[in-house]
């Protein structure tokens, strides 16, 4: 990396020269520690305690995607944990990384997922490139009669719940279509929420393209 390098917003490194070939990368390491040392919410000073820890590893010792809330507290009590502590033991441990908790949302509460990747699983089920996942999709929905609802999801980014329903068959549903719904990544559609014939149905903005004639 050239001196230009220091007025980018990224740290445009080179990994075959290693840290002492490599200005870039090593001061990516120095921005690193700086911040982490200058973090506001300081939690690199933040006590946890020992019995949050076990909790935490045991967890993910599970192998689990996911635990419901009851598992949790149940995990909490053996590692000699205060239940009552295990909201604001999970909240911290969202903030951490370590976990994807939404304990401020009703419909959400009752869900710890313990490994990210089992989000974008699931979510990829939907949002994905299908011109490169087409075959796959197509035989897959063709042999469950979901056909013609595949045509508008990838003609019109508009999903039913019974295709949305037969793509997330083995997840939560409901816990998967409110993260979505809250992360705006699915809109009910119509947008006045009257619902045609056929059940309901959600936009899936990120699939929307533009099209040659400038229509939505």
């Amino acid at each position: 990396a050239g001196e230009d390098a220091q007025d980018l917003p990224f740290f445009p490194t080179d990994n075959t020269k290693g840290a002492a070939g490599d200005p870039a990368l090593r001061a990516l390491r120095v921005a690193a520690q700086e911040a982490v040392k200058n973090d506001p919410l300081n939690y690199i000073a933040h006590e946890i305690p020992m019995s949050w820890l076990n909790v935490l590893d045991t967890m993910q010792k599970t192998n689990e995607g996911s635990l419901n809330l009851d598992d949790v507290t149940e995990i909490a009590e053996q590692c000699f944990a205060n239940p009552d502590d295990v909201p604001k033991m999970l909240k911290l441990f969202h903030e951490l990384g370590n976990l994807v908790y939404f304990g401020d949302h009703e419909a959400l509460a009752d869900t710890v997922t313990l490994q990210p990747q089992w989000l974008v699983d699931a979510i990829s089920l939907v949002i994905r490139d299908y011109d490169e996942h087409d075959d796959n999709f197509k035989q897959a929905t063709a042999a469950n009669n979901y056909a013609e609802a595949c045509i508008e999801l990838k003609s019109k980014a508009v999903i039913s719940e019974k295709l949305l329903r037969f793509l997330w068959r083995g997840y939560d549903y409901g816990y998967l279509s409110t993260l979505m719904k809250r992360a705006s990544l699915l809109c009910p559609w119509p947008v006045d929420g009257n619902a045609k014939k056929g059940g309901a149905k959600f936009l899936v903005p990120s699939l929307l393209q533009n099209t040659a004639d400038g229509a939505n």
